[in-house]
């Protein structure tokens, strides 16, 4: 857009600047030769032509210099500086481990501390403390641990803890 822009202010300018150097008296030549015609056709003589010419281009001009300017203060910054462009943040907020998990409001709390406790500790220090033997599988790690939970919570504290051994 901004080329095209460019392009145009430069056909613009070689119309103002090339049309009024005459030659000879053959009329007017050049870009503004018809508009020159068209000011003697309303009874202008060809002085009088040409200056109407002259002003209505020098006017063209300012208006597309106006033009230019409020196509810049339109274009958005971040188009010209790709690199300064903040980023956005996202429309949706993240979703934590339990709520992908699907449990949200008090069971993801049961499933957020099941997965820190089982997580960051070594499994033979979880089964050790519900008094399970060192070897015990994850399976049965997660069971105990779960069954210290209120009935509704007991499947988020399960899943959370097997996601937590399973994460180590």
């Amino acid at each position: 857009m901004r080329h095209l822009l460019v392009f145009l202010l430069l056909v613009l300018a070689l119309a103002v600047s090339g049309g009024l150097g005459a030659c000879g008296d053959s009329g007017p030549s050049g870009p503004d030769a018809k508009a020159v015609e068209e000011f003697e056709e309303l009874g202008l003589s060809q002085e009088e032509a040409e200056a109407e010419a002259e002003a209505a281009g020098r006017e063209a001009a300012k208006q597309t210099q106006r033009d230019e300017a409020r196509i810049q203060r339109e274009i958005p910054q971040e188009e010209e500086h790709p690199a300064k462009q903040k980023p956005k943040p996202s429309k949706k907020p993240k979703k934590t481990r339990a709520q992908a998990a699907g449990f949200s409001g008090k069971y993801e709390e049961a499933y957020e501390v099941a997965l820190f406790a089982c997580g960051n500790f070594p499994l033979e220090r979880v089964a050790k403390e519900f008094h399970l033997s060192p070897s015990a599988g994850e399976f049965e790690v997660a069971e105990a641990y779960a069954v210290g939970y209120y009935g509704q919570f007991e499947q988020a504290a399960f899943e959370g803890c097997i996601e937590g051994i399973r994460k180590r």
